[in-house]
């Protein structure tokens, strides 16, 4: 039988309660990694067997763990489903303030379970230390600079110019409402057109989020409520945080057009 709104919020809630106690949530995380015994899980949380077997029971209870029939205890199904998605909560309990004043809402569903890589990565608020680490990514890149902005960065142009040289896989999506084309022009005398090669760079109408990375490391910075952009965020150097802000950046360049003057 459908459940109606009601029983629906009521299961929610008993599961929130279920979840809302640090030794529980202790024996989910300890399960996610492995299947224990109850002894070995005891010793494992720091928790008398007692506590621990009582904890276990109410968490079976919810169906978040299960025993095998040898002994040992399992997230269950639908226990290892919630695990996937308690590390996004964690994330913004982590940085709360940050996702008070900032929004990844703008982000395709696809992409925000990944959220939950940022509490791996390194937290960076002011804004020139955020420049600087942008400046060192493009500098550092060996293999490929991707680039996702609002605008681009007058200090980094150099340092792009020099990649592009020397070979390295540039790739830039920029904001078609940002673009100035004289910006890229050495010679300010030159009149001929400048059409932007669209295999290094595309544009798309709004940009609403930041990702300057090569292929170490990469810095992610998500826009204010307003819309407007103060250049703080994370930054990744795990494998996890590199291949979500890649498979982002991705989605956006095949979404971007060649630039129309």
């Amino acid at each position: 039988m459908k459940k109606n709104i009601m029983e629906i919020l009521e299961s929610m809630s008993e599961l929130f309660f279920e979840l809302a106690n640090a030794t529980r949530l202790e024996i989910i995380h300890s399960l996610q990694k492995q299947k224990m015994r109850l002894s070995a899980l005891a010793r494992e949380i720091d928790v008398t067997v007692q506590e621990t077997s009582r904890q276990l029971n109410r968490l079976a209870k919810m169906g978040i763990v299960n025993k095998s029939a040898d002994g040992e205890y399992q997230l269950s199904l639908f226990g290892q489903h919630i695990m996937i998605i308690l590390p996004v909560l964690l994330t913004l309990i982590v940085h709360r303030e940050y996702f008070d004043t900032h929004s990844f809402l703008q982000i395709p569903q696809e992409f925000i379970l990944g959220i939950s890589t940022l509490i791996s990565s390194k937290f960076t608020t002011h804004v020139m230390d955020a420049f600087r680490h942008v400046e060192r990514v493009i500098k550092d890149a060996k293999e490929r600079i991707w680039i996702l902005s609002d605008k681009a960065l007058s200090s980094t142009l150099p340092l792009i110019d020099r990649a592009i040289d020397s070979g390295i896989d540039f790739k830039v999506v920029l904001s078609k409402l940002m673009f100035n084309a004289r910006d890229f022009v050495e010679d300010e005398n030159e009149t001929s057109e400048v059409r932007p090669d669209p295999n290094i760079m595309r544009f798309i109408d709004d940009v609403r989020l930041v990702i300057v990375m090569n292929e170490k490391q990469a810095v992610i910075s998500f826009p204010r409520s307003d819309g407007t952009f103060d250049y703080s965020g994370f930054s990744f150097t795990d494998e996890q945080g590199l291949n979500w802000c890649k498979r982002i950046f991705l989605y956006y360049w095949q979404l971007a057009s060649e630039y129309q003057a």
